[in-house]
Order: structure tokens, then sequence, then C-alpha cells
């Protein structure tokens, strides 16, 4: 299953894929979401709070997220929700 879900992620960075809608993860201080927008653009929001960011998908099950000219990277599990360095699941919406 692993491998069929990397030949798809492979096959859809071939094909200039792009992640798609909203994200969200429950934390201590209350919910937490990245939005995913066309052309390489996201948005994060939390605490009241969204701040623009950039994306673009790297190798088979990364996204490398810039925010404020910091790069960060979230994992896209098997089951499509992301992870971030920090282990918060960000499940679809």
């Amino acid at each position: 299953m692993r491998k069929l879900m990397i030949a798809v992620a492979v096959l859809l960075v071939a094909c200039g894929a792009k992640l798609e809608g909203s994200y969200m993860a429950s934390t201590p201080v209350g919910p937490a979401s990245i939005t995913f927008e066309d052309g390489g653009h996201a948005a994060l929001t939390a605490l009241g709070q969204r701040i623009a960011a950039q994306y673009e998908l790297s190798g088979d099950d990364q996204i490398r997220l810039i925010v404020g000219g910091q790069v960060q990277m979230l994992s896209i599990l098997p089951d499509g929700a992301l992870r971030d360095v920090s282990g918060m699941i960000y499940r679809k919406q």
C-alpha cells in the first residue's frame, strides 16, 4: 500500500498536481489550520490570526511550507493527513 501511495504522489508531482483545501489540527490552545490555495499559496490560521505562506511539493511525501522566510517541512501520511516536525497531525476538512 505504501508503494502505491508513493507512486501516486510521484505521479501527481510529475503532473504538476497541487494541494487544495484546508487541513485542521487540535492544539492545547485551540484549533490550527493550513489552507492550500492556487499558485503555491497557503494560509496558516491559529489563535485567531491568519499568516500567509507559500508551499511546494518536495519529494514523494513532503511539503515545503515557507512562512516568513523560514522553511517548515510537512510529511504527507499514507491516509492523506499531514504531520509537522513537532508531530502535530493535520486532517483534511
